[in-house]
């Protein structure tokens, strides 16, 4: 896995982090996002920027799938029935009992954690950082900077005004495709999840092309993260 990826699916993060264990770290993930000691991203729910009671219940009346539903730490989350379901079921029995178990597979592989989110859970636990993830230099840093969710430890990261300075040419870059074509809004806002969807259709029609940070969920998470910044949603040092 590219250590440079700011987010991953959980399927992609048990998997390289399991090495051959992959169940214990699909069930130690799932647990602590729902014991809420780890966040986990719906990333259909997280580009939509939902600031308001209605603009969720607008969500909801789009997307018949979705609704709200408590955690068993009491959190209450916005995500797909089929989805809380299985992960409920997954970590009470040990198997989806009401859903398919394919509604599972689709939750460990729809549902995003951000590096930032795992580290911070991983130091909290007191569990060693997973080199698949982190580089060398991250590995040794045993203290979680204090502004850990704005900044990068890596060595080789970019820096904050220039990451947020993308951000925002990422974002201004999908309101423009939005405007093109409704296709790629949703409301008043782009639809991320199309255009991160058609970004990946077109790269995947050229082989030769490094397609290392531009996946269909880091592509989301830069919109999402773009759109708040030109909203003034998050801070930034420029």
């Amino acid at each position: 896995m590219d250590q440079r990826v700011p987010v991953c699916s959980i399927e992609d993060i048990a998997y390289s982090w399991g090495n051959g264990f992959a169940d214990s770290k699909k069930f130690a993930l799932l647990h602590a996002f729902f014991s809420g000691e780890l966040k986990v991203i719906d990333p259909l729910v997280d580009v939509s920027i939902l600031d308001t009671p209605k603009e969720e219940e607008e969500f909801v009346r789009r997307n018949s799938t979705y609704g709200h539903h408590y955690l068993s730490s009491g959190e209450q989350v916005l995500m797909n029935s089929r989805h809380h379901a299985a992960i409920s079921e997954y970590l009470q029995y040990g198997r989806p009992i009401t859903v398919d178990n394919a509604h599972l597979s689709g939750a460990m592989s729809h549902l995003c954690i951000r590096k930032y989110d795992f580290r911070e859970w991983l130091e909290k636990t007191s569990q060693p950082l997973p080199e698949f993830w982190f580089s060398a230099e991250e590995r040794g840093i045993i203290a979680l900077p204090k502004d850990s969710r704005q900044a990068d430890v890596s060595a080789h990261s970019i820096g904050d005004t220039e990451r947020a300075s993308l951000q925002k040419q990422i974002a201004a870059l999908a309101l423009v495709i939005a405007e093109k074509s409704t296709k790629y809004k949703n409301g008043d806002k782009p639809n991320a999840n199309q255009i991160a969807e058609a970004v990946s259709s077109t790269l995947d029609a050229m082989p030769d092309v490094n397609k290392r940070g531009v996946s269909s969920a880091s592509l989301r998470a830069s919109i999402s993260a773009g759109i708040e910044l030109l909203q003034g949603k998050r801070g930034t040092t420029e």
